[in-house]
């Protein structure tokens, strides 16, 4: 197993029972070498295996392996232990044959879906517990019944959900799902970590750039320097060398928002601490608190313009806060822009970033 890559594999219930068995008995066969990774049961019943994998170098990962059982009111017990693992506040991982239809997209042949108790149940706990779907890479659906004509049947029974952690933690979420061979459902496989592969990076235009006035002394002496050529060459030239400027100076001259953030914050306290003492704060020190007030609220706004370029939300109002939603929208919005997978001329499915890569170009 290349160091770089790893995955995480979620089969049907034969695979469940044989993940579940071994788990039972203390002592969990797993498939990958114990220099990199480790696996230990915290939890295992009828529905769910639930444990920690210890990955080297990457942290613990909650890993939850499902089997929902068919009746939607035993499956509720389902929920609530999956809503433990969603109080750790930790990278949480949920898969496997989860019994339950979302939507009409779910499901194809027989009768229509209907939005009853059970799939009302997931969704509520989807919702609550800050749990995701992410993009699928293969057929769309997990399940079938292996008959013919008006009979058949496909649904997508099983699936993966992750936290909103775990979908900033991983580079490009994205579920394949492999062929049905020896069982009627499709085993579904989730790579955690990839190598990755080099790009060119894009310089952008960042718009809490303009929120400081040194930018306008920046633009204005990359703008003012002399330049040779036709008058769209030089327009072009000096757009660069600004943006470039900008760049550079922007990385070179400050900090991480978060850290400005953190630390305006504690020396906000400290001195407030030393405001509530006996003798309270001198003329000087009360300007220097006034201060880093103001300082703190101008940050936390250039935060908040961060993120909303990122998000690109048309109804974000501003002066709204800078909170966890908008982290996981711009997260989520990354991985929808992200190709998966493209079909070449011969007909084939290139999955490789670095082959995608190479026939675009």
């Amino acid at each position: 197993m290349n160091s770089h890559e790893f995955n995480l594999f979620l089969g049907d219930k034969w695979d469940y029972y044989m993940f579940l068995a071994e788990g039972l008995s203390g002592g969990l066969v797993a498939c990958w070498r114990s220099d990199i990774a480790s696996f230990n049961v915290k939890e295992a019943n009828s529905q769910v295996v639930n444990g920690e994998l210890n990955i080297a170098n990457k942290g613990i990962w909650n890993i939850a392996t499902i089997y929902g059982n068919k009746n939607c009111f035993i499956r509720r017990n389902l929920w609530s232990c999956m809503e433990a693992i969603a109080n750790l506040k930790l990278l949480a991982i949920i898969g496997g044959d989860f019994n339950c239809l979302l939507t009409q997209e779910d499901k194809k042949g027989e009768n229509k879906f209907v939005f009853s108790t059970g799939a009302q149940d997931m969704y509520s706990f989807m919702s609550n517990c800050d749990f995701n779907e992410v993009s699928i890479v293969g057929p769309k659906y997990t399940w079938c019944n292996n008959k013919e004509g008006k009979a058949r049947i496909l649904e997508r029974l099983d699936r993966c959900i992750i936290n909103s952690a775990t979908l900033k933690t991983i580079k490009v979420a994205a579920v394949k799902h492999l062929a049905r061979l020896a069982s009627d459902h499709c085993p579904i496989l989730l790579k955690i970590f990839s190598s990755g592969f080099g790009r060119n990076k894009t310089i952008m235009y960042e718009e809490v750039w303009a929120t400081f006035p040194a930018s306008y002394v920046i633009i204005s002496r990359s703008w003012k320097k002399p330049m040779r050529g036709s008058n769209v060459e030089i327009l072009n030239a000096k757009f660069k060398r600004s943006l470039k400027a900008l760049f550079f100076w922007s990385r070179a001259k400050h900090k991480s928002l978060e850290e400005l953030k953190k630390s305006l914050k504690d020396e906000i306290l400290e001195l407030q601490m030393e405001e509530s003492a006996d003798g309270g704060l001198s003329e000087n020190k009360l300007q220097i608190l006034r201060s880093k007030v103001c300082q703190l609220n101008s940050t936390i706004g250039r935060i908040c313009t961060w993120w909303r370029q990122r998000a690109k939300i048309q109804w974000i109002k501003d002066g709204d806060s800078n909170s966890k939603f908008f982290h996981a929208y711009a997260s989520a919005r990354k991985n929808s822009n992200w190709i998966k997978q493209i079909k070449n001329d011969d007909g084939g499915n290139l999955e490789d970033q670095m082959q995608i890569e190479n026939y675009l170009c």
